[in-house]
């Protein structure tokens, strides 16, 4: 299973979004986070996560935001999103 999370200047909502994620029972899943181009400290925590956890983790930190990134889903390769 595929988790994507879009993001935008959620830098205090991010980490607890995440956390409920890890805490999960069931582990067998990958975490797409998209950040279109935030302009507080969302970067840092996506950074955090990523490297703390780069078997689950795969992070795409946009240059400009295009309020598009949900077309990162349709590049997902697995069965369920």
């Amino acid at each position: 299973i595929s988790v994507v999370i879009t993001t935008h200047n959620l830098f205090k909502q991010l980490p607890v979004c995440i956390n409920e994620l890890l805490n999960q029972s069931f582990s067998d899943f990958n975490v797409l986070i998209v950040d279109d181009f935030s302009t507080d400290d969302t970067r840092s925590v996506i950074d955090y996560y990523c490297e703390k956890h780069p078997d689950i983790f795969n992070c795409i930190k946009l240059e400009k935001n295009i309020s598009e990134s949900n077309l990162y889903i349709k590049k997902n390769s697995t069965k369920f999103i």
